[in-house]
């Protein structure tokens, strides 16, 4: 059996520089990504509805920000894509450029490589001191203690499974799981809602009709928007709501 395991390029020490970059460009590098995609979001609906209509320095460089940024997202996501594909076919070392350029890189090792650089290693041993014997003895007991937990869940949860089967094999005798079946659970939504061409939000005739997914209700589009924007909940039943549940409908034969 083979494995992949994480390898430094360089044998130097762990220095400062090395564990910024390590941080930097597997963590933070995604998480401003995801960040940037938030905030081009929320620009490019501002622009849509008319929100960044000022013509002041700062809406223009909103504005170039909208505009230029696919292009840095499509050059992101290529990037990902070359070096998974490049990975694919053995032509590169990096399966990610975030990990290219933190500085390490996948290596095969066998499974002898990995009992070679084990601590059980007598070499590896005896060079430990007596307190990260200790330390290494009780991780070690921790580690059993889950694992015998855990399997001993898993074998009486089976147990349980095998008596529940047993008795409900004889008509006579009860499930040992049975759980009776609980009332319907009382719905909280007002039946007096307006007629099915009104607005729920503004109460007027809707304006670019939009529904909920989690409610199934239409409303105008910026009445919902607006709502979910300062609420994150549907306004007629409450249920918890995101902009990514709005779609947009459209009239037959447009």
């Amino acid at each position: 059996m083979a494995y992949y395991v994480f390898s430094a390029r360089k044998k130097t020490g762990l220095t400062k520089w090395i564990f910024c970059r390590k941080l930097l460009c597997p963590v933070i590098l995604p998480y401003i990504k995801h960040k940037l995609d938030f905030i081009f979001e929320e620009l490019r609906h501002k622009i849509n509805t008319g929100r960044l209509s000022q013509n002041t320095l700062l809406c223009k460089l909103y504005k170039a920000f909208v505009a230029v940024y696919p292009y840095i997202h499509m050059v992101w996501e290529g990037s990902i894509l070359v070096h998974l594909i490049s990975y694919m076919f053995g032509k590169s070392k990096w399966h990610s450029p975030f990990v290219r350029l933190s500085g390490v890189e996948l290596v095969h090792q066998t499974e002898e490589d990995l009992q070679s650089t084990h601590v059980h290693n007598p070499e590896v041993w005896q060079d430990l001191s007596l307190n990260n014997k200790l330390l290494f003895a009780c991780k070690k007991a921790v580690n059993l203690t889950a694992v015998t937990l855990s399997t001993g869940l898993s074998v009486g949860v089976f147990f349980l499974q095998f008596l529940d089967w047993w008795y409900t094999s004889d008509n006579n005798a009860p499930s040992l799981l049975a759980m009776p079946t609980p009332d319907p659970p009382k719905s909280d939504v007002d039946d007096t809602l307006p007629p099915h061409d009104i607005c729920p939000v503004c109460l007027k005739r809707r304006t670019n009709d939009t529904a909920l997914s989690v409610s199934g209700f239409v409303f105008c589009y910026p009445c919902i928007y607006e709502h979910i924007q300062q609420y994150g909940s549907c306004p007629v039943t409450s249920y918890p709501a995101r902009k990514e549940h709005l779609i947009k409908l459209y009239p037959p034969g447009a």
